[in-house]
Order: C-alpha cells, then sequence, then structure tokens
C-alpha cells in the first residue's frame, strides 16, 4: 500500500490480508445464485452492491426481470439505495437501531400514523394431551411513508449537502414491524 504523509513523500507499507468473503446475489424463490464477488475480507459490502446487481441483470436478460432486492444491513448506503430506486429497482434493507429514520418511523407507527399493512395470528399448540396449551401469536406490520430523516438517500452530491439550512431530504417509506409473533 502507498501512502503520502504530509511533507508529501511517498512511504510503502506491507500490508497482509487474512480473508476473503463471498458477496452472493441469489433468487428468493429458486436459490440459484444470480451474481457472485469474491472480495477481500476488509472490503465493505455496500461498495460491490451495484456491481452484483448489474451482474445479475445481465445474467437474467432475456429471460427474467430483477425488481425487488432484499439487502443486509452491511449494504446499507444511501446513494445505492437511491441508484437502486431510479433503476426501477425495490429495495428492503432492515434500518439499524441506532439511525434517526428507525427512530422517526417507530413513533410515527406508535403514534398510530401510517398504514396496517397487515395482522396475522398464528395458532401453536404446546404440549401433549391434558397438560396440552393453545398460544396465539400475533404479528402486526405497518406502513410509514414519506419519511425525511435518512439524509443520505439520493445522489452522492445531495449526502454532501446535508448540513445545509437549505436541505431537503428525499422521502423514503418504511415498514414497522410492532408485533412479531406475539412480542413487541
Amino acid at each position: 500500500m502507498r501512502l503520502e504523509d504530509k511533507q508529501g513523500r511517498v512511504h510503502e507499507i506491507e500490508v497482509t490480508v487474512y480473508g476473503w468473503k463471498v458477496l452472493l446475489l441469489i433468487g428468493a424463490a429458486t436459490k440459484i445464485p444470480l451474481a457472485v464477488k469474491v472480495g477481500q475480507i476488509h472490503e465493505h459490502e455496500a461498495l460491490w452492491t451495484r456491481v452484483l446487481v448489474t451482474q445479475a441483470r445481465l445474467n437474467l436478460a432475456g429471460a427474467a426481470r430483477l425488481h425487488r432486492v432484499v439487502l443486509d444491513k452491511g449494504f446499507l448506503d444511501g446513494s445505492t439505495l437511491w441508484w437502486l430506486d431510479q433503476q426501477g429497482i425495490t429495495f428492503v434493507v432492515p434500518a439499524k437501531t441506532n439511525m434517526a429514520v428507525t427512530a422517526d418511523a417507530r413513533a410515527q407507527a406508535a403514534a398510530g400514523e401510517g398504514i396496517m399493512l397487515g395482522r396475522r395470528v398464528h395458532t401453536v399448540r404446546h404440549g401433549q394431551g391434558g397438560a396440552a396449551w393453545i398460544e396465539r401469536l400475533e404479528t402486526e406490520v405497518v406502513g410509514i411513508s414519506g419519511l425525511t430523516t435518512y439524509d443520505q438517500y439520493g445522489t452522492p452530491e445531495h449526502g454532501r449537502r446535508a448540513n445545509r439550512r437549505d436541505f431537503q431530504a428525499n422521502p423514503i417509506n418504511a415498514v414497522v414491524v410492532r408485533k412479531w409473533q406475539g412480542k413487541d
């Protein structure tokens, strides 16, 4: 690796990498790999989202269309999510707990705002015979639209202006799971 110090001198440093990781984009229904990228263990996943999606679209050309992507938290990057939206691809990313957009979405859902997207009651039987008992597990999902607390959602230039007074954030939608199998 080459580094430059404050005086402009170039120094070479030997860097040892101890591993690799495989980034994979698979079809949810078929479990068939659509794109694969092998990278060094220290590389961030957000750098490879566009590469994986582009490769998957090329591999599917003429046979199918990639229209929805479910990403891990490691792939969370506002400009990449904006790019996916511009490509006509719907994306789903679990937000991190410490993000402002997560707190905003949860607060709006708790206040009764948003649209009830679904409620499911699943009945589970525990035990056998006379000691058996039935438990009702409820799942509730609320949709919140127009959240503007995720400043990074937009072009790279858009994110650089986030601290300006005249900054207008791009709206993004969220789904809040209020209850999951009986637990808040």
